[in-house]
């Protein structure tokens, strides 16, 4: 295992399943182990015609301490084996660790052995082997190793969840981006009235046409990511409303890695192929030369995607075009004072 045991005050971690045990665990299942689901352990992207891994292992007892049934008498190896993993599609296996109170161990051990009894009879009408099972399924999905495939933690997706749930989801995000920002500059208590103090001086929303890249250049504290707040709320306010336009993202630049295509086709759950509004948030947060790689990588993206719309924040210094530079004005030296009266209970005589 990872880390020291209990007594040591570290958390305990079993390592990871065996790319074997992994494989077997394809090798004996046909779709996703909940009774009734239905949703095949694999899908095919239908732009591409590649296939794409549309499940992931599931621990019947949780890896780490503190987990989702976690036994603490369990043993690694037992931990690691084959009978304390099932096979789930990607909504029911962050279903069951995210109210674990719904799926005992009991429940999901008897999942188990209704797909391995499903696995045995069906099995029985083919004219193949353990081994040949095992080498129909390597030679049709193993180009990449299928433990670093299925077992990691896959991005989650708006379409894991119901579109109203996600929609909720994008919103509270945003509430607490903005009361998180917020509480470093302002008394806690204060906080709310800031909130909406700014909701009551809210200046029009920036424009980004479809098929474009813009980016809010400003000094730090001047409302870059504020705007772009906005911007993605107006889009929230659009999607409820209509149902063919996609639920925005909202990307910090810094916790984006790879290719930046993958992160947004995870955050929305395949290609985005309707109006669909992109935010990447303070590229002052990574280098240069990686902030560069991604305004170029956003500028090819809406050329291939032409419903989505890119509005990335950024200091002065990026070389942008004058069509893509959104400068950000300064406030009005009124808005400072009436902000100033808000924080303190005084009046600073902004007119002089």
């Amino acid at each position: 295992m990872t880390g020291a045991d209990s007594t040591s005050g570290e958390l305990i971690e079993h390592r990871l399943p065996s790319e074997t045990t992994v494989k077997r665990l394809y090798a004996t299942a046909f779709g996703c182990c909940k009774p009734g689901c239905g949703q095949r352990l694999f899908r095919v992207n239908e732009a591409t015609g590649a296939w794409l891994v549309n499940s992931r292992v599931a621990h019947i007892h949780a890896r780490r301490e503190g987990g989702p049934r976690w036994d603490p008498q369990m043993s690694e190896g037992d931990n690691q084996s084959y009978e304390n993993l099932v096979l789930l599609c990607i909504p029911h296996a962050f279903e069951i660790d995210d109210t674990p109170e719904h799926y005992p161990a009991d429940l999901l051990r008897s999942w188990k052995r209704a797909e391995s009894d499903n696995y045995e009879r069906l099995r029985k009408s083919w004219i193949l082997s353990d081994d040949q099972v095992a080498e129909v399924v390597a030679a049709s999905f193993d180009p990449q190793p299928l433990l670093e495939q299925i077992v990691a933690t896959l991005p989650f997706s708006p379409r894991m969840r119901s579109r109203e749930d996600a929609l909720a989801r994008v919103a509270a995000r945003a509430r607490a981006k903005r009361s998180v920002r917020l509480a470093a500059l302002v008394p806690s208590d204060r906080v709310e009235d800031v909130v909406t103090w700014m909701a009551d001086h809210s200046d029009p929303v920036v424009q980004v046409p479809e098929g474009q890249l813009r980016v809010l250049v400003a000094p730090m504290g001047a409302g870059k990511s504020e705007q772009a707040l906005r911007w993605l709320e107006e889009a929230l306010r659009t999607a409820r409303e209509d149902t063919e336009a996609e639920i925005p993202v909202w990307l910090d630049a810094r916790q984006i890695s790879g290719d930046l295509e993958s992160v947004i086709t995870a955050a929305v759950g395949a290609d985005p192929v309707r109006p669909c509004r992109i935010v990447i948030d303070d590229l002052d947060s990574v280098g240069p030369k990686e902030a560069d790689h991604l305004l170029n990588n956003a500028r090819e993206l809406v050329q291939v995607w032409l419903h989505v719309s890119v509005l990335a924040t950024s200091r002065p210094g990026s070389p942008l075009s004058d069509q893509e530079l959104l400068r950000v004005d300064p406030w009005p030296a009124e808005r400072g004072a009436d902000l100033f009266h808000l924080l303190v209970g005084e009046r600073i005589p902004w007119g002089f």
